[in-house]
């Protein structure tokens, strides 16, 4: 059987940890037996260049590739 799953990211990343996170995640929601699993693909889109996301250079993002959901915050 071929079983697909996928998972957004709700901010750009090129953080090894935060990826292997999110697809052990996706993994382990599938309760599979491990024995019956013969690969893992891992497809991203929507790639940013290293150091600027959605147009911010990167002294406004919180290390390469992030940007803080603070910067999204609307004072009341």
């Amino acid at each position: 059987n071929i079983s697909s799953k996928s998972s957004n990211l709700p901010l750009a990343t090129n953080d090894e940890k935060i990826i292997a996170r999110e697809v052990v995640s996706l993994y382990r929601a599938q309760k599979v037996v491990s024995a019956d699993v013969r690969g893992i693909g891992i497809q991203m889109n929507k790639l940013e260049r290293v150091g600027h996301v959605s147009g911010f250079s990167s002294s406004t993002t919180h290390g390469v590739g992030h940007q803080s959901i603070l910067n999204f915050a609307v004072p009341k």
